[in-house]
Parts: C-alpha cells; structure tokens; sequence
C-alpha cells in the first residue's frame, strides 16, 4: 500500500476511490487517514462516506459527529449533519438525526435539508413536522416536493400490496 504525508495526497486518492465505487479501499484508507490526521475534517468527512458505503453505519455516524464538531462554516457544519442523519436514519435514530440537522440549519431552508427532515419525520410518524417540512419544501422547490409526494405514493401503494 502507497504511504502518504499529506491529507491532499488521501483527500485524492480516497476521492478517486469513492468516484469508481471502490468503497472498500476508500474505507481502508480513511482509515488510515483519520489515524494520521485526526485533527483534520475531511478525514472524518471521508471516514464517514466511506464507511456509510460499506455499511458500517454506526461507524459513518461517529465519524460525522467528530466532524461536526471540527466543522467551522455553516455550510461545513449542515454537510457533516447530513452526513450524520443519513447514518442515523439507516440505525433507525430518527429523532437524533433530525434534532441535530435542525440544529445545524439555525432557521435556514434548503431542499436537500428540508427533503432530508420531512424523510426523517415520516420515519418518525410525526405528521405536524412531515406537513411543515413539506410546506417548506413546496416553497424551497415546488417540483422537488411533487416529485418527492409521487414517490412517496408509489412507495405506499407498494407497501399495502396494491
């Protein structure tokens, strides 16, 4: 295995590994990464993605959180959170990852974000928050929210055996 001694240089090659769906040797050298550079975000960002791919998902949600607390920007900080509530939305910790992507939001709207809240409030069965989402997300991007409502039909229909 080629030894590196620059986050730019894993920061590449992990990239590369993430685009061609190497996940396994993404992870690997992730972790790798993090043990070399444990002060740096991406090392955790990428530790995160690579390890959600592999299905490690309790793993990708540590990792998140750590990067959360490295974040600096806003736009750092929702990443990482997205990060994290997508790990905890496949550990079936809805209410943690909707509370911790709220919080990093701080009263802002974005269609990823409010798409990712309503997700995690139908997952919740908390019909006032799916509602309220997908009113914001209606008004964030209209055709987003009515493609969304149409897969989320098929998705019932399916499930009820129709």
């Amino acid at each position: 295995m080629v030894e590196f001694s620059k986050p730019e240089s894993y920061l590449k090659q992990i990239s590369v590994y993430l685009k061609e769906q190497m996940n396994q040797q993404a992870y690997n050298l992730s972790q790798d990464f993090v043990k070399k550079f444990p002060a740096e975000l991406l090392s955790h960002v990428l530790m995160a993605e690579s390890a959600f791919r592999v299905g490690r998902y309790q793993e990708s949600k540590v990792q998140a959180q750590k990067a959360i607390k490295l974040a600096q920007s806003e736009s750092d900080i929702r990443f990482c959170a997205l990060v994290f509530s997508t790990a905890c939305f496949q550990l079936k910790d809805y209410i943690e990852g909707y509370e911790t992507l709220k919080k990093a939001m701080k009263g802002k709207f974005l269609p990823e974000v409010e798409e990712s809240l309503l997700i995690l409030s139908l997952a919740m069965a908390d019909e006032q928050k799916a509602l309220h989402h997908m009113k914001n997300l209606m008004v964030l991007n209209r055709q987003k929210a009515l493609d969304f409502m149409k897969i989320y039909a098929k998705n019932m229909d399916a499930a009820r055996g129709q």
